[in-house]
């Protein structure tokens, strides 16, 4: 669509990174939460026109590929009647025989396509159960202990709801905060108002303000005891409506499947006889002028089209809400036993985001520090030690290391080794490679034998003189090696040390290296970049100290601020003018001086000079407004 426009390739770049984006995290996305996924929260909204345009682009078939759950049933012969071809994984390289329909030639042509779905959390929930050590509660029972139990509801309120099904996207684990459902009939509304079949009467729903249309006759409809306002959130509800404007109830059905199909096409047809039903009715029933009754209808019909693009029945939502409930009662009454099955279970999958996420919440909500990465301890799988409360952390969950190499270093552990340069010699004999033993480094995994920089200095000399039998004079000043000691243990020519003893050189070298710490604000650098998130803290460093963690300067510059004194992070906006006059970077140490109040301002758009247009909110935030760069 871009080359098609002549668009300018920033803009276009600029656009394909925000979608790519978005398939990120749809592909990631637990099969529950992918309706939650929505194109537009991604691309910034001054493109919104273009990425509406480039739709007349989809559904073009450019790719093809094994349906993930679908299966056609057919009593003929599939081979000679439709037609069979092998789809190929780009991923896995895997071939699959598959039919050569897809779903919407399945539903055009009335082929009978049946899904078979995997629902993950049920797994999950069961693994919990059984590493807690007791029987699964039933529905019924579930319903009963999370009746009155603030724990159980408290996690939506906090918005501690990574691994709790249905409300994990941020956007999501917001709008479950404010508007913090307290018993199972609010969490199964508050599931199906999230879905954009609700978008228009959402605000409303979320704060919580009586609504009703002023029409008894069919509130009356649709409100139940445990939700006594007129919100049509369920397909059922939908179905009352259309009954009340007088379509058949057989016809209703039809209509229902096709807004569960999301076939605009056959819904916004019926508009006008809607309309004339349904305000026909509230005349007769409720004796109002037509105009008002147009009015109410109009009202009605708007929630109705909405639903085109995703609602949910009454049973699908309290499914989805009780796989939630379910989540939210293990993780505040087991949080220990529920981390470490959610953080094995998304590391076997490869899923490294989601376990870091795992891992920042487990330490900000409940206290539950990550144990360490070190030589010695096992770090195969995950494990919960409740007594000191941590959770020992699997080598699988960083990037780039795996199993295999987790085992390997366990066996090694078992020896017993009086100095590293032995063990680095055994290290380097195995599988693991020069990527990974850098990664284990830079996290302190050898803190036991030195710090991390004497280990990197000498993995140097080591690389530099393991298994050499000589090297040029030249070559060991440049490399600062003391040349006294390469003279002690070798055999000197006039330009070469030959017949190097290396053991000796090397149990020297590491003697004679100091042991000094890395400073505070690369060791962050490292747990970023390779962890995703920050584990050091330093008491002794002042609380208005902190390392910027992530930048973002595309517009009012936003700094996330480590703070190292106590691990808190503070998201915080500074002027422009004043960050060029005092620029800091990515991972630079700084001390906050002032912060200010201000109002909050929402971008409006743009005028045509192209000048960003801005309205002022009443709601304020923190400015940085003085800082100071605090240099090694």
């Amino acid at each position: 669509y871009a080359k098609s426009q002549s668009m300018p390739f920033d803009v276009a770049n600029e656009i394909t990174a925000q979608i790519e984006k978005y398939e990120r995290d749809l592909k990631y996305a637990d099969d529950d939460d992918r309706d939650l996924i929505n194109v537009y929260d991604y691309v910034e909204e001054k493109h919104h026109a273009i990425l509406e345009g480039s739709e007349k682009y989809m559904g073009i078939i450019a790719s093809k590929s094994a349906h993930p759950c679908g299966y056609l049933l057919y009593q003929g012969n599939i081979k000679e009647d439709i037609g069979l071809i092998k789809c190929k994984s780009e991923s896995t390289k895997k071939e699959v025989v598959t039919t050569v329909i897809d779903g919407g030639v399945a539903d055009k042509y009335k082929f009978l396509k049946n899904d078979l779905l995997k629902v993950d959390v049920v797994l999950l929930i069961d693994k919990i159960y059984k590493r807690i050590g007791i029987t699964p509660h039933t529905v019924n029972e579930l319903l009963d202990i999370i009746k009155e139990d603030k724990k159980t509801w408290g996690m939506y309120a906090k918005g501690l709801t990574i691994g709790i099904n249905q409300v994990e996207k941020s956007s999501t684990t917001q709008k479950a905060m404010r508007y913090k459902p307290k018993n199972i009939s609010e969490l199964t509304a508050f599931i199906a108002a999230i879905r954009p079949g609700f978008k228009s009467m959402y605000h409303t729903f979320e704060t919580r303000k009586p609504f009703d249309y002023d029409t008894p006759s069919f509130d009356k409809l649709i409100q139940t005891e445990e939700m006594p306002f007129s919100f049509v959130l369920y397909q059922e509800q939908t179905m009352a409506a259309l009954g009340y404007a007088g379509f058949p109830m057989d016809e209703s059905y039809g209509i229902l499947k096709a807004i569960s199909k999301k076939k605009a096409e056959i819904i916004m047809p019926l508009k006008e006889r809607f309309l004339d039903g349904f305000s026909s009715k509230l005349v007769l029933e409720e004796s109002i002028s037509e105009e008002l009754a147009l009015e109410k209808s109009e009202n009605i019909w708007t929630i109705i089209a909405d639903s085109v693009n995703y609602s949910f029945n009454a049973s699908h939502a309290l499914s989805y809400a009780i796989d939630s409930a379910y989540c939210a009662y293990l993780k505040s009454h087991y949080p220990y036993e529920f981390y470490e099955v959610m953080l094995q279970s998304y590391s076997d999958k490869g899923n490294k985001d989601k376990v870091a996420l795992f891992k920042k919440e487990m330490v900000e909500g409940f206290g539950i520090k990550e144990g360490e990465y070190k030589f010695g301890l096992d770090n195969t799988k995950f494990l919960a030690d409740k007594e000191n409360k941590t959770i020992y952390p699997e080598m699988l969950s960083i990037k780039f290391l795996n199993k295999e190499m987790a085992h390997t270093l366990l066996k090694l552990s078992k020896k017993k080794y009086n100095n590293f340069y032995l063990l680095l010699r055994d290290i380097k004999a195995t599988k693991v490679n020069s990527r990974q033993f850098d990664i284990l480094v830079k996290l302190g995994y050898f803190r036991d034998f030195a710090e991390i920089k004497k280990i990197q200095t000498f993995n140097e000399y080591f690389d530099l003189l393991g298994g050499s039998k000589q090297i040029s004079k030249e070559k060991a000043v440049s490399a600062n090696l003391p040349l006294e000691l390469i003279e002690k243990y070798s055999r000197s020519t006039d330009k070469t040390y030959v017949e190097l003893d290396v053991d000796n050189i090397l149990l020297g070298l590491w003697e004679s290296i100091p042991d000094e710490s890395l400073n505070i604000r690369d060791q962050i650098r490292n747990e970023v970049e390779l962890l995703g998130y920050v584990k050091s803290m330093k008491e002794n460093i002042p609380s208005d100290y902190g390392v910027v963690i992530d930048l973002n300067t595309k517009y009012s510059p936003i700094a996330t601020i480590y703070r190292i004194n106590d691990g808190s992070i503070e998201v915080i906006k500074t002027d422009t003018r004043k960050y060029k006059a005092n620029k800091f970077e990515q991972f630079d140490m700084i001390k906050t001086i002032t912060k200010e109040p201000r109002n909050k301002k929402k971008f409006m758009g743009k005028d045509e000079k192209g000048k960003g247009i801005y309205e002022t909110l009443s709601e304020q935030e923190d400015i940085l407004t003085q800082w100071t760069i605090i240099t090694f």
